[in-house]
């Protein structure tokens, strides 16, 4: 497991408490995915490091964190409020969005369009996978929002997961 201390932990229940008080119509899906969501980073399954926050405009925030996934863990689907690229610098995984899974790894980009539903895997039984995600982002709007819950300014999110049936991990292991 990956150790997360202890103010790390602090901020990212305050994250996930903001997240969840910004958007008051939490589907039953989305709060279940919220709970497992608030339990990966409590556990250290899934760290959270928040490097920048820094506004560029009224409109628009820079955001730069690393994210550290454990080791056959899938996160949790979810949106950002603008563009997110991720750029691989450890372990090897798969992003999942609306299309075929993308493979990241140590120097790979993957773009990720705003308001798109995805969900990083680390399929590795050894190995964390470690990104780093830049988001340029609407400061008006929740961070980040979990496949199932609803901003009330704006539509609900598309479900992009329906029908698939598929596992982006076991489909492109090695």
């Amino acid at each position: 497991m990956l150790s997360l201390p202890s103010h790390k932990a602090i901020v990212a229940t305050a994250m996930t408490a903001a997240i969840t008080a910004a958007s008051p119509a939490i589907a039953q899906s989305g709060l279940q995915e919220q709970e497992r969501l608030e339990s990966l980073i409590a556990n250290g399954a899934m760290a959270v490091d928040p490097k920048i926050q820094m506004p560029l405009r009224e409109d628009l925030m820079l955001s730069l964190a690393q994210v550290e996934i454990a080791p056959g863990i899938t996160e949790p689907r979810h949106t950002h409020p603008g563009i997110e690229i991720l750029y691989g610098i450890g372990g090897t995984g798969y992003v999942q969005t609306d299309g075929p899974p993308e493979l990241i790894e140590p120097g790979r980009v993957v773009r990720i369009p705003a308001g798109t539903a995805k969900a990083l895997t680390n399929p590795s039984e050894t190995e964390p996978l470690v990104v780093l995600a830049v988001l340029a982002l609407d400061p008006k709007r929740p961070l980040l929002t979990v496949e199932g819950q609803h901003d009330e300014d704006w539509p609900a999110q598309q479900d992009v997961t329906a029908g698939s049936g598929a596992d982006p991990a076991q489909s492109l292991k090695p």
